[in-house]
């Protein structure tokens, strides 16, 4: 499946644990409630995704555009989310507990009530920049 086009594709409640989406196009999907557990989504196109309340624990969205996605509730904790473009993406509620965030771009990004203890932050881009490009 890497390197697919799913755009607008349905995938709610599905089980994607250990897919390999890598470079895929996942624009505007849907993936309320699905899991995704040790995913592979590096340089993946989730923008305009909805992925609420979804479980993504140690999946690989490194490199991946998030941008405007949705990720309210969902748990990515252990995840590598290092150069991802979060600009705008809605994470409130979301866990990140002990994923890398380094070099993401958060620019405008709602990260009300997320857990985030543990979480490598280096290089982070936009942390307090609280508008939309």
């Amino acid at each position: 499946m890497a390197g697919g086009d799913f755009t607008e594709a349905n995938f709610t409640e599905a089980k994607l644990d250990y897919a390999t989406l890598t470079k895929s196009t996942l624009y505007h999907a849907t993936l309320s409630r699905a899991t995704g557990d040790f995913a592979k989504l590096s340089q993946a196109n989730l923008r305009q995704s909805v992925v609420q309340n979804a479980r993504f624990f140690r999946a690989d969205f490194s490199g991946a555009d998030m941008r405007n996605a949705d990720f309210r509730n969902s748990d990515l904790s252990h995840s590598n989310l290092s150069g991802t473009d979060l600009r705008c993406a809605d994470l409130r509620g979301a866990d990140l507990t002990g994923s890398n965030l380094s070099n993401a771009n958060v620019t405008g990004a709602i990260l009300t009530g997320t857990l985030q203890d543990l979480v490598n932050m280096s290089g982070i881009i936009g942390l307090h920049s609280p508008v939309c490009p």
